[in-house]
This record gives C-alpha cells, sequence and structure tokens, in this order.
C-alpha cells in the first residue's frame, strides 16, 4: 500500500492552487449576483435619503455597501467645492499651521454642516 500524505508534496501546492482559485471565483460570482440584485431593486423615490436606503440594505449588499461612502460623498458642482475651498482658506490659516489634513478636513466638515442644525442646538459627539 502506498501513501500519498507526504507532508510538502506537490499536491499540497496543487490544493493550495486550486483553494485560491475557487475563493476568487466564488467572491466574484457573490459580487456579480450582489450587482444583479441591486439592479433589479425599485429606484427610490426623488425625496427619499439615498444614504438611509443603503444603511437599510448594508446586510443584503456588504459589497457594494463599502463603496457607499467613496461615492456618495463627492461633491456634484464646483460652488459648493469652491465654498469649502474658502472656508477651508479660512480654518488654515497662519495661527493653524500644525492642525493635520484629518483634523483640519474634519473642522471643514463640521463648519459646512453646521447650518444644518438649529440655532441653540448642542451637539453631542
Amino acid at each position: 500500500e502506498v501513501s500519498y500524505d507526504i507532508k510538502g508534496s506537490i499536491f499540497d501546492d496543487l490544493d493550495r492552487s486550486i483553494a485560491v482559485k475557487q475563493a476568487a471565483t466564488n467572491s466574484t460570482v457573490g459580487s456579480r449576483m450582489e450587482v444583479d440584485g441591486y439592479l433589479a431593486e425599485l429606484p427610490i423615490g426623488r425625496l427619499e435619503d439615498p444614504l438611509k436606503w443603503w444603511y437599510q440594505h448594508k446586510e443584503k449588499y456588504p459589497r457594494l455597501y463599502k463603496l457607499v461612502p467613496r461615492y456618495l460623498g463627492i461633491i456634484m458642482n464646483s460652488v459648493s467645492c469652491e465654498r469649502i475651498c474658502s472656508k477651508m482658506g479660512l480654518i488654515v490659516n497662519d495661527r493653524r499651521t500644525s492642525l493635520s489634513a484629518q483634523k483640519a478636513g474634519m473642522v471643514c466638515g463640521i463648519a459646512q454642516n453646521l447650518s444644518l442644525f438649529p440655532r441653540n442646538t448642542t451637539v453631542q459627539f
């Protein structure tokens, strides 16, 4: 009787190679099914919040949900972009040169969205 259970044999490498290819194929198939399912959804209403919709469907479309912050956070016109750049110029000045890019972005985001809250409202973070 011949034993094929030799540690480090060529079959181990072959099995690992096949497992990696199958995992990649399964991931591609899962992604394709997720995109197809999303495309089959009815469009949301014009007044509905797309961020809320994605939050409600994040379990159903987990791969696509990872893309939401990247693409739904894009500024859609140059006017608001110019306002943000102007506000950033007021935030990052000679007196605040040690402010990191991340913190400056956070301060700018807060300053930009401050108008969404009614006056005399305390916001807890």
